[in-house]
């Protein structure tokens, strides 16, 4: 017997199934071979494979794990006792006449889930392409009236939701939840407990990366409609990433300590992180290779990220010489749910030099200084800056003026 250890992603492709959203063959898994046994990321067995198909534990250690649409067993009575000391009304932990009914999502009534192959729990039984929900409250309707996608933070869903909708919650990966997917839970979870005929349901995919699965789960859930509640009214108040990327003597840091003091008058928290001082603090013992450098700008952007969803600002002036790299990092930004306003200060090579107080271009000239940015290390000039300031021609104030402008877009 083998012990199988998924990515977090790939525990959702199996999720999906086991939650009988998808068939084995509507997902991508790595081969199994005879009793292999499926682990997630802490060791606990999900799965077992035998004979071509999965057989599921009755567990779940996903966080949340009652907010998903798995079958359940009469072994999870505890989890229902631990929801009733916060006035969550467990259903019933049992199957009546081959229905399976799971756990209403914040104890609004039983949602029971209706998948077209009943019986068995291996990954061929479970593996519907549609379905039927219900509320106990509204008697025995199948389908819904519809189906509202909850991709982020808002406080409007209680005002806007349909009447008898069902908030679904992407949650990828279930395992270990970002910020963006845990503040669209958590704003649903509140619209349900003010208005007791919605219902959540939280699922195990990533729609950025796998589009086509919105269709798939609303075909698994006989949706008669569906539809997105995104709140980006409040921005100003969002958590925001300024990254301000440029050669050494561009003139990020002085734009950037001039903008967190705007920022700062304007009401909001606002985090410096200004390349020297991180290289002293967060990423002492680093050189200046191209594997140094990318792994410093990483730990800026995992830093920024983690202030921004929490709704902070964060303002970075890092040299930031590589495309692929700020990519990653405005990713990261915009999965936490955060803004990244990506701002090129391209003030020429001649300028940064004329400026050079601490003689670093003179030394790299002279070849003292290896892989100095601009000189003997690349520097890639960002294609998909938001702002792009050259400093040369544009005063302090100005370039902060500008930003500000764009943040209150």
């Amino acid at each position: 017997m083998t012990a199988v250890r998924l990515s977090a992603e790939e525990l959702d492709e199996l999720m999906l199934v086991r939650d009988g959203f998808c068939s084995v063959s509507e997902v991508s898994l790595p081969s199994f071979a005879q009793d292999d046994e499926v682990v997630d990321l802490e060791g606990a067995v999900v799965a077992r494979f035998v004979e071509g198909e999965f057989e599921f534990a009755d567990g779940d250690s996903r966080p949340f794990a009652w907010l998903y649409g798995q079958r359940r067993s009469s072994s999870e009575g505890a989890l229902a006792t631990e929801r009733d000391r916060d006035q969550v009304t467990p259903a019933a932990n049992a199957s009546t006449g081959g229905r399976d009914l799971v756990d209403s999502p914040v104890g609004f009534g039983t949602c029971e889930f209706v998948p077209h192959s009943q019986g068995s729990t291996s990954g061929a039984a479970q593996g519907p392409t549609g379905g039927a929900v219900r509320g106990s409250t509204s008697g025995a309707v199948r389908g819904l009236t519809s189906v509202w996608w909850i991709d982020g933070a808002s406080e409007r869903i209680a005002e806007l939701a349909e009447p008898g909708a069902l908030l679904v919650v992407p949650m990828s990966p279930s395992h270990q939840p970002g910020h963006r997917a845990l503040a669209a839970l958590r704003s649903a979870i509140a619209a349900a407990r003010e208005r007791e005929d919605l219902r959540v349901l939280a699922v195990p995919v990533d729609l950025d990366a796998h589009p086509e699965r919105r269709e798939l789960l609303e075909r698994a859930l006989d949706a008669d409609s569906s539809s997105t509640i995104s709140d980006h009214e409040a921005s100003s108040a969002a958590g925001v990433f300024i990254l301000l990327t440029g050669l050494s003597g561009s003139g990020k840091s002085t734009i950037a300590r001039a903008l967190r003091e705007e920022l700062i008058i304007r009401g909001r928290s606002v985090t410096l992180l200004d390349g020297d001082q991180v290289r002293r603090e967060l990423s002492a013992g680093l050189g200046f290779s191209p594997e140094d450098r990318d792994t410093n700008v990483r730990r800026i952007g995992w830093v920024g990220a983690e202030i921004a969803a929490h709704g902070g600002a964060v303002v970075a002036c890092p040299i930031a010489p590589y495309d692929a790299t700020r990519k990653a990092v405005r990713q990261k930004v915009e999965h936490a749910g955060a803004r990244m306003v990506l701002v090129h200060v391209a003030t020429p090579l001649a300028e940064c030099e004329r400026r050079d107080r601490k003689g670093l271009y003179a030394k790299a000239r002279a070849g003292e200084l290896p892989d100095f940015t601009g000189i003997s290390a690349p520097y890639e000039a960002p294609e998909d800056a938001d702002l792009v300031i050259d400093t040369s021609e544009v005063a302090v104030a100005d370039a902060v003026a500008r930003i500000v402008t764009e943040l209150d877009r």
